[in-house]
C-alpha cells in the first residue's frame, strides 16, 4: 500500500526546516549511504547528484539569486512516499519517484530524492527547495494540494498494479474539504 505524507515529528506536527542547518541535516539524512545506494537517488533541475553538500549549495544559490536565503523562513519541504513491505523493489520505487517529481505542482522546483532500503518497508524521501528556480516564488501548499499530491501518487502507483490506501474521501459532512487518513486536518 503506497502513501505520500509530509514529514512529521514524533508528536505528529509537520517538520519545519526553517534554518540552513536543518535543511543541510535533512539532505545528509536523505542521501546517507547507509540508507540508500547511489543508483536509487535522483533529482530535478540539475539535482542529479547524490552529494548532499553540492545539493545544499545549489539550493542556496537559487535562494540567493532570488534574495530568499534568510533563515527563519521555510527553507525546504520534505515528503515521504512509503510502500507496504515486500510490495516493491528499490528499483521500482525509484522509477515511481522519477515519475512523481514530474507533476505540475513541482515545475521549476529543485527536488532531490532517494529511495531508502534500511527499513522493512521501502520508502522514498523527497526534499524540495522552497524557492522556485524559474520564478523565485516560494512553494505554498494547502491541504487540498496535499490531497492532490496523494492522488497523483495513487495514480502512478496504481498504473504499476500496486495497492493504494483507498479513495480519498470527504471527512466532513459539508463537503467543503477533501481529506483522508493520510492527511492532517
Amino acid at each position: 500500500m503506497a502513501t505520500v505524507t509530509q514529514a512529521q515529528d514524533k508528536a505528529g506536527k509537520y517538520m519545519k526546516y526553517n534554518t540552513k542547518s536543518k535543511m543541510n541535516y535533512i539532505l545528509h539524512y536523505v542521501h546517507n549511504p547507509e540508507k540508500t545506494d547511489q543508483e536509487l537517488q535522483g533529482g530535478t533541475f540539475l539535482m542529479n547528484t547524490s552529494d548532499p553538500d553540492k545539493i545544499y549549495k545549489e539550493f542556496m544559490l537559487t535562494k540567493g539569486l532570488w534574495g530568499k536565503d534568510q533563515e527563519g523562513k521555510r527553507m525546504c519541504m520534505h515528503y515521504i512516499q512509503s510502500f507496504k513491505p515486500g510490495e516493491v523493489t528499490p528499483e521500482l520505487a525509484k522509477q515511481i519517484a522519477d515519475e512523481f517529481v514530474k507533476q505540475k505542482n513541482f515545475q521549476g522546483f529543485q527536488i532531490s530524492y532517494a529511495v531508502h532500503t534500511d527499513k522493512d518497508h521501502i520508502h522514498t524521501h523527497f526534499v524540495m527547495n522552497s524557492v522556485n528556480a524559474e520564478t523565485g516564488l516560494k512553494f505554498h501548499i494547502k491541504q487540498d494540494e496535499i490531497v492532490m499530491l496523494m492522488e497523483s501518487s495513487d495514480k502512478i502507483v496504481s498504473e504499476y498494479g500496486l495497492s493504494i490506501c483507498g479513495p480519498i474521501r470527504n471527512k466532513n459532512d459539508s463537503g467543503n474539504k477533501k481529506s483522508d487518513s493520510r492527511t492532517k486536518t
